[in-house]
Formats: structure tokens, sequence, C-alpha cells
């Protein structure tokens, strides 16, 4: 399996998606914090609150452990000590849900804030990719063949644009119909060019050593016809 092209231009358009990835993520990451730590902010005044609350309810309970003790009338005595503490500790109760409150909104749109714009990058991005992976692995599936070089030259001459075949050729599909090696290689050198590959040594080599022979071929029959 393929990550990385083969080919300079592309491969370099891939790592700087790639960082690109890395950087979005990073930065969406930074932001998220700065908004739930703003939301967060919202539950300063609730804590403050409960703390506040918390300490009073606390020093009525203990004066009402001390009153109670007076004999007599200890017990008539701490009931509204015991009233005020029981109210002031709901509102400890209220401020506390009020806290948790704020804590999960603030991390619900973190969140979104965070998952949206990843999802967004991620849709874009991972099909291109994954579609690279699977085209290099079948390109290097097909390359196997013994007369692979001639399939991709063909997808060359019904893909590839006008310019580059003339480049190449002044008249491809003869020179494909007659296995001309050298225009063979350069349109299947030139297919897989575009998914970012290069063409195999072995290949290249086989495509110089059949030209040699056709060449070699060609001279021999020339001299038959003179002789």
């Amino acid at each position: 399996m393929r990550l990385y092209a083969q080919t300079g231009s592309l491969r370099f358009l891939q790592f700087l998606s790639d960082v690109g990835l890395i950087a979005w993520c990073y930065a969406w990451y930074w932001i998220a914090g700065k908004v739930y730590n703003a939301i967060q902010m919202f539950a300063v005044p609730a804590e403050k609150t409960a703390e506040t609350a918390s300490t009073l309810s606390t020093s009525l309970g203990n004066a009402a452990e001390n009153v109670g003790g007076v004999p007599m009338v200890g017990d008539a005595i701490r009931t509204p000590f015991d009233g005020l503490a029981s109210g002031i500790g709901s509102i400890t109760a209220y401020s506390q849900q009020l806290i948790d409150m704020i804590a999960v909104a603030a991390l619900v749109l973190a969140g979104i804030v965070l998952i949206v714009p990843v999802i967004f990058y991620l849709s874009k991005w991972l099909p291109w990719r994954l579609r690279f992976i699977a085209q290099s692995g079948h390109a290097k599936a097909l390359m196997a063949a013994d007369d692979s070089p001639k399939l991709f030259a063909l997808r060359a001459i019904a893909h590839a644009p006008l310019k580059d075949l003339q480049k190449i050729s002044a008249d491809p599909i003869k020179a494909w119909m007659d296995d001309d090696p050298a225009v063979v290689t350069q349109l299947a050198a030139l297919e897989l060019g575009r998914d970012g590959l290069k063409m195999p040594k072995d290949k290249a080599a086989a495509g110089a050593t059949k030209k040699e022979k056709k060449a070699k071929a060609k001279d021999s029959a020339d001299e038959a016809e003179l002789r």
C-alpha cells in the first residue's frame, strides 16, 4: 500500500494536505478551548454563590448546635437556625446545578466548534487520499502483467491531454498499434505520472530491450532485401 505519490508535485500536495490536516485540527482545538473557557466564565458567579452559601450554611449549622445545648429552650432556639441553614443549603445545591449545566453547555459547544470543521476537512481530504491509495494499488497489480505498458499507454491515449500526446508522438494510435516500444513506454509513463506513479525500472528496461531488438530485426530485414 502506497501512501504518497512517487512524483514530486503530487507528493508535495499530499504532504501539504497532511500537514494542513494537523494544523487545521490543532487550530480548531485551540479555538474550542477558548470557547470552553469563555463559557465557563459564566459559572464563576454561581461558584462564588455556592461557596458563600456553603460557608454560611455551615456557620448556621454550628450556631444551631451551640444554642441547642441551652437547657430547657435549646430546641426552640435552634429551630430557626436549622431552617436558615437548610434554606441556604438549597441555594448551594441550586448553584451547583447551575455550575454543572454551564459545564455541560461549554463542553457541548466546544465539541461542536471542534468537530464540525474537522469533519468538513476530512470530507475533502479522506476520499482524495483513499482514492490515490486504491488507484496506486490497482496500478501496481496491473503492472505485473507482461504487456501492462500497452494497457497504460492505451489509457493515456484515451485520457491524457492532446498536447501531452503530441509531445510523445505525432501519431500515437499508429505507434501503439505498431507496438513502438519507445512510444508505448512514454505513453505508459505519462498515464502513471497522472496518478503520481513512475514506470517500474524493469518495465522501462524491457521497453528499451524490445526497442533494440526491433531495431536489429529491421536492420537484418534491410540487409536481406539488399542481398
